[in-house]
Formats: structure tokens, C-alpha cells, sequence
């Protein structure tokens, strides 16, 4: 229990440095630190991974460095793929979402449109169809 505690701990205090690094644009010290929170994530809640990349995220795409933000979804991508073993991962889907908006956002429509794209290929199986289409629909409680 001590130890878990602890890691969360150290977790949410190399987050609280991520946003001061970034803030400070300290860019490459916040980079090496960011990779590092990913080791930390498998022992940590879902909710305090997911609620850490979507702060950092919001962070770096305020950033006056456009160039930073890419990077930063880039290996918030990296990571959750690696984490992911190939498997559909809502965290990689929801960071892309948030990568394809954010490029819409600022104009870079084509960027945007390849990043769609890449979102609806993590919505199809292997053998090409797409996961609604892999589960028959059955109602609940119904007759």
C-alpha cells in the first residue's frame, strides 16, 4: 500500500515539473522528464494517466512552440502504442482525436485529415472490418 502511494506520489510531483518545465520553456529537460512519466503510468489509477497526458497536452498545445506540441502528442502516441501490444486503446484514441483537432485547429487541415485517418484504422479489426460491425448489436432485457 506505502509503495503504491508512493509512486503515485511521485507521479502527480513529476507531473506538477513537467507543467513548470514546459512553462519555463525548458523544453528538452520537460521532454526527457515526460518519457519518464510513461514508466510511471502502469502504477498509477487510469484516471490519474488519463487526467496527466490530457494536462500535458492542453499545456503543450497552448505552447508559443508549435513544434513542442507535435512532439509532445508524437510520444504521448509513442508510449500508449507501445502499451497498447496492438490492442485498441482508448487513451491512443483519444490522444489522436485531440492531435486531429488540435491541427484542424490551427489550419494544418491535411495533418488533420492523416491523423483521422490514422484514428479510423484503430477502429477496424485485423481483418478489416470495423469493431461495431465485429459484435452483433443484441438489445438488452428484450425478448
Amino acid at each position: 500500500e506505502f509503495e503504491k502511494e508512493s509512486t503515485s506520489n511521485v507521479f502527480k510531483a513529476a507531473l506538477a515539473l513537467a507543467l513548470l518545465l514546459l512553462d519555463a520553456k525548458d523544453y528538452a529537460e520537460f521532454i526527457v522528464l515526460y518519457k519518464k512519466m510513461f514508466s510511471l503510468m502502469p502504477y498509477v489509477t487510469n484516471n490519474d494517466g488519463q487526467e496527466a497526458i490530457n494536462t500535458i497536452l492542453d499545456a503543450s498545445a497552448k505552447s508559443d512552440d508549435v513544434k513542442v506540441a507535435e512532439q509532445v502528442y508524437n510520444i504521448s502516441c509513442e508510449q500508449l502504442e507501445k502499451t497498447a501490444g496492438g490492442v485498441f486503446s482508448r487513451r491512443l484514441f483519444d490522444v489522436r482525436m485531440k492531435l486531429c483537432k488540435t491541427q484542424i485547429a490551427r489550419g494544418a487541415t491535411l495533418e488533420g485529415e492523416n491523423t483521422l485517418e490514422m484514428v479510423h484504422a484503430t477502429l477496424r479489426l485485423p481483418n478489416g472490418k470495423r469493431r461495431s460491425e465485429a459484435v452483433p448489436f443484441r438489445a438488452v432485457g428484450r425478448v
